[in-house]
């Protein structure tokens, strides 16, 4: 199945509404974000949003969105392009490679906690 993610103006709970359709595995991510599965579209449904745009960017790797959402909210590459602010590496294993949204989720929370712990 292919990540897609395209704009509905009207019959969703959001208007308009961020649909998403993705693989199951994803399903834990999009509902953090505040996705409700609407069962006759079969996609998830997101306020159409550019905040809620740019966390389903950062969660769910691939994603195709169509023109329109591009146009309103900006491209994928956006997101990914920026590098992520070097705080510390990452605690990995050898050989492994994170991710870019995986690089920027560290550094994130990096930040957030910097004081904390």
């Amino acid at each position: 199945m292919s990540t897609t993610a395209y704009k509905q103006e009207q019959g969703s709970r959001f208007s308009p509404a961020l649909c998403v359709r993705c693989p199951y595995q994803f399903k834990e991510q999009v509902k953090a974000l505040g996705g409700i599965w609407n069962p006759m579209r079969q996609c998830w449904e997101l306020p159409y949003t550019l905040e809620d745009w740019q966390n389903i960017l950062l969660s769910i790797p691939g994603i195709q969105p169509v023109a329109i959402i591009l146009e309103e909210l900006g491209a994928p590459q956006a997101a990914e392009e920026a590098p992520a602010p070097r705080v510390r590496p990452m605690p990995l294993k050898e050989g492994i490679t994170p991710f870019n949204h995986q690089k920027a989720a560290y550094s994130h929370a990096i930040a957030l906690f910097e004081g904390v712990v």
